[in-house]
């Protein structure tokens, strides 16, 4: 029998960091790998879309969690991914990043005396306050097998003791996933033409999502103010 592997995603960075490492193990002949959606990230624009453009398959598993608290969100996925893992069996399980999803699905392997492999690791902030920060670094310390996209992030795993036998630099699936998916976009895009942008001219595209700054007026105004003097 083929070993069985896992491939747990959340959110929608998740998706994609994860498409081109799940399709190289899909033409693998030698492993068996089933995709997991926890459901952190719930919206069609925010992940139904993303797997379909980037070729995944619908996932095996659907958890459902959606939206909550941070400590609900955590022991909703521990408590339905351990229900999956009793019934697919798997021989290891995969996350990528740094999610809520993530570290839920790395305390349960670890619970449940799985491998986890965590891809995407070593990265750092040095901001104990960032409720990232903490997932990572648990995710890290409890992993079998640590894929770090960088010299430097490996470093850091080895820095926080992490063995360096299970310490790979493997580069960043997110740059896998933008060069194929750029032909694509090039070639179907209309999002220049809906929104009336002329790309002669300059361009910037900007993305605020941290609660931190999103959520505060104060901050969001000066994160608009300096794009405005730009």
């Amino acid at each position: 029998m083929l070993p069985r592997l896992l491939f747990f995603v959340g959110t929608r960075p998740e998706i994609i960091k994860a498409a081109p490492l799940f399709h190289t193990l899909r033409k693998s002949s030698g492993v068996q790998v089933d995709l997991v959606h926890t459901g952190q990230h719930y919206d069609w624009n925010m992940s139904g879309i993303f797997i379909e453009e980037l070729g995944l398959p619908t996932p095996l598993y659907h958890l459902g969690i959606g939206s909550g608290s941070q400590p609900y969100q955590i022991y909703k996925i521990i408590e339905k991914t351990e229900e999956v893992v009793g019934t697919y069996l798997p021989d290891a399980i995969l996350a990528v990043g740094d999610t809520n999803s993530t570290l839920a699905t790395a305390i349960m392997a670890s619970k449940m005396d799985i491998p986890f492999v965590h891809v995407e690791s070593g990265l750092r902030s040095f901001d104990p306050t960032m409720p990232e920060e903490i997932n990572r670094k648990v995710a890290d310390h409890v992993a079998s097998l640590n894929f770090a996209p960088t010299e430097r992030a490996a470093s850091n795993l080895l820095n926080e003791g992490c063995s360096p036998e299970r310490t790979f630099v493997t580069g960043n699936t997110v740059v896998d996933a933008l060069l194929k998916m750029l032909p694509k976009a090039r070639a179907e895009s209309n999002i220049l033409k809906k929104l009336k942008v002329d790309p002669s001219k300059f361009l910037m595209t900007v993305t605020v999502h941290r609660r931190e700054n999103a959520d505060n007026p104060e901050r969001l105004e000066s994160i608009v103010n300096a794009l405005i003097e730009l």
